[in-house]
């Protein structure tokens, strides 16, 4: 992603938080992360790519840690970004939760929908 993300001109961000290896074992691995990507002549805006915990460190607030890192490293880097664009499935109580402590608030609510493609009309 960040191959593309760079041909096209736009450039990206990352922060992760690194755990040691499993028992405490040698070698880090990645517990959570955050990527935001600031479009080339964007004018003010970022839009907020991934935001992912792994699953056996959940609950520790590793995904707010990783988003609010992000958002002080970006306030420092790029002074011009003014807006910056998230979205999240509505069933996923623990980011929104996330986004709203950050000072995240809702623009705008979409549906999405999908059916088998077995199921559509001919």
């Amino acid at each position: 992603m960040a191959e593309l993300v760079a041909k096209r001109g736009d450039d990206l961000y990352t922060v992760a938080a690194l755990t040691g290896g499993p028992g405490g074992g040698g070698g880090e691995v990645i517990a959570g992360f955050t990527e935001m990507v600031v479009p080339a002549g964007a004018a003010g805006r970022a839009a907020q790519y991934d935001t992912a915990v792994v699953p056996e460190h959940r609950g520790r607030r590793i995904g707010i840690w990783v988003k609010a890192g992000m958002l002080r490293w970006l306030a420092a880097e790029r002074p011009e970004v003014r807006e910056i664009e998230t979205d999240n499935a509505g069933d996923n109580a623990h980011m929104i939760a996330v986004n709203e402590e950050l000072g995240f608030r809702v623009e705008r609510e979409s549906m999405e929908y999908q059916a088998a493609a077995a199921d559509l009309p001919a």
